[in-house]
């Protein structure tokens, strides 16, 4: 079984969020996908540059996010939020978020529904780096709670059912929380909130070399 194939058995769905005009990362994205036979829904992202002014301030460290990357956060955010009432809405049991610098590996694993813990709310798939291609490789989950290095860079996540409400509750208090993605993931598992475990190895990878966050190609 391919991965692609192994991903869509196990999860209900899996959406590309994706700015219309990111050709570039929308091209990577499709060409990865089809190397691993992975079915998905491209999802139309919030251009936040369009909608949010170029003072919004991101609460939580805002010194790391200079316009435009607030703009394109804060559009990250509410992209998020609409897949995840969409998700609600569909009644799928869990479902697989992707940003479009997210690139698969070409591994052979054991079918990862028959490994899942049974309490995992959010289910980390890959980081930043990089496992050997074309190999069999056997998977582990270790739960998360507050090793951030861990969670950083989480662009590829499956959010479970069991999690649908605590998740809605922090996405819709964004500048309450003043965090999303990774840091309100950690959040998330930091306070108990939710069970976060992370997949060993990843089976993707986060390409930020050309294709640099906050960003439009």
């Amino acid at each position: 079984m391919t991965l692609g194939k192994n991903i869509n058995s196990t999860f209900d769905h899996v959406y590309l969020k994706n700015i219309l005009e990111a050709n570039k990362r929308r091209e990577s994205f499709i060409n990865s996908a089809a190397n691993i036979e992975l079915e998905y829904e491209i999802y139309t992202a919030v251009r936040g540059d369009i909608y949010f002014p170029e003072d919004y301030v991101i609460k939580f460290r805002p010194e790391l996010y200079p316009t435009p990357a607030n703009q394109y956060l804060a559009g990250n955010h509410f992209t998020w939020l609409s897949i995840h009432l969409d998700a609600m809405r569909k009644r799928y049991d869990s479902y697989v978020t992707c940003d479009d610098d997210t690139i698969f590996e070409n591994v052979k694993i054991s079918l990862i529904k028959e490994h899942l813990p049974k309490d995992w709310d959010i289910l980390i798939l890959g980081d930043m780096e990089r496992v050997a291609k074309h190999k069999n490789i056997s998977i582990n989950f270790i739960k998360l709670k507050t090793e951030k290095s861990e969670i950083s860079g989480c662009h590829c996540v499956a959010i479970n059912k069991s999690s649908y409400y605590k998740v809605l509750d922090s996405l819709l208090k964004f500048n309450e929380i003043g965090c999303t993605g990774d840091c309100m993931i950690s959040y998330l598992a930091e306070n108990n909130i939710i069970n976060l475990y992370k997949m060993y190895p990843n089976i993707t990878y986060q390409e930020r070399t050309l294709y640099p966050p906050y960003s439009i190609e």
